[in-house]
């Protein structure tokens, strides 16, 4: 038998799922009842739910059997795996709903305790911006990345407590990283029409991920070009405290001095060595500079200086002064 593809849901289970999840939050049985209920179809006569045999024989043993939601034929959610695994899915891949537990969920005061579910589905809050500048958006937080800690090999500039921070938001990133009027900002509602209008889920789903990547490049320079400036400001500013880089930002810092290794650069060395790599780099830094500019100084002489010199110190027959001549009158 040959596997075709599904196809992909239908503008009208999103408007259902949005309708719904806009009222109040709700489990996925109540949302799968809930759109049955919203969207009647008379193709399938069979009920609803249909109530099955409460006990049957399992593996030697009896068993209890609850209730099977059936969906009726024609319905937008086609079944009720098809809403779980695809629909679902879909819109918390887009940023537009989440799942968390009941604890942490936004409840209505309408909604009473004992109809909370343990866990729900609901529309993402819109986040408020923390400035009047223009942001850009990130609808997925998976699509953002964490930071840790990380020093360089000089210890005296960067200070001993790091503070961890991490670049991930459910919705954006802060206004303080993106510059400029121009970045595109990711709107959610013009986005829930687009797939409600029967917009390809693929597709949409394509322009979120290449928005959320230009909002985190954007952030990722502005960061460490603030860093940057904070560090070559000069020894005046040390007692600021300064953001931590990331190994990975630390390779990619343009104005890294170079020499100097990071922390995952010295993991292959025992504690000894790398405890001791850092001031062994600062002294071959030290002792390369101080060559450098000996070699400058000489080429900044030139040849032709330098073989004046040379013959000023000879004498007049042909050998340097100051030196014995041997088998020579």
């Amino acid at each position: 038998m040959r596997w075709t593809p599904l196809s992909p849901p239908t503008g009208e289970a999103f408007a259902i799922v949005r309708k719904l999840l806009l009222e109040r939050p709700r489990g996925f049985q109540d949302l799968l009842r809930s759109g049955l209920a919203e969207h009647p179809s008379s193709h399938n006569p069979r009920p609803a739910q249909e109530p099955r045999n409460p006990r049957r024989l399992s593996s030697g043993r009896w068993a209890k059997q609850a209730n099977v939601t059936y969906v009726p034929e024609g319905h937008p959610f086609v079944s009720s795996n098809f809403l779980k695994h695809r629909i679902l899915p879909i819109l918390q891949t887009h940023g537009l709903v989440q799942k968390k537990a009941r604890i942490r969920i936004p409840w209505p005061e309408t909604v009473p305790e004992e109809d909370r579910p343990e866990f729900a589905w609901f529309i993402t809050p819109p986040r408020e911006p923390q400035s009047t500048d223009s942001s850009t958006f990130i609808p997925n937080e998976s699509l953002s990345t964490s930071s840790s800690d990380t020093t360089l090999s000089d210890p005296s500039s960067i200070p001993s407590k790091l503070r961890k921070s991490r670049e991930s938001s459910s919705m954006g990133i802060s206004d303080d990283h993106v510059d400029g009027p121009t970045k595109q900002k990711w709107d959610a509602e013009e986005h829930w029409d687009r797939l409600v209008k029967g917009g390809h889920p693929a597709i949409l789903g394509g322009e979120v991920k290449e928005l959320a990547r230009e909002g985190l490049q954007d952030a990722k320079e502005e960061r460490l070009s603030k860093i940057g400036e904070r560090r070559t400001e000069g020894e005046g500013h040390r007692t600021e405290r300064m953001e931590p880089m990331t190994e990975r930002e630390m390779w990619e810092w343009k104005d890294r001095e170079p020499g100097l290794t990071t922390r995952l650069e010295r993991g292959h060395l025992n504690t000894r060595r790398q405890n001791a790599r850092p001031a062994k780099e600062r002294r071959e830094r030290e002792g390369w500079g101080v060559l450098q500019e000996r070699v400058q100084s000489w080429m900044g002489r030139g040849k032709r200086g330098d073989f004046q010199t040379r013959a000023e110190s000879r004498d007049g027959s042909g050998h340097r002064s100051g030196r014995k001549t041997f088998g020579m009158k």
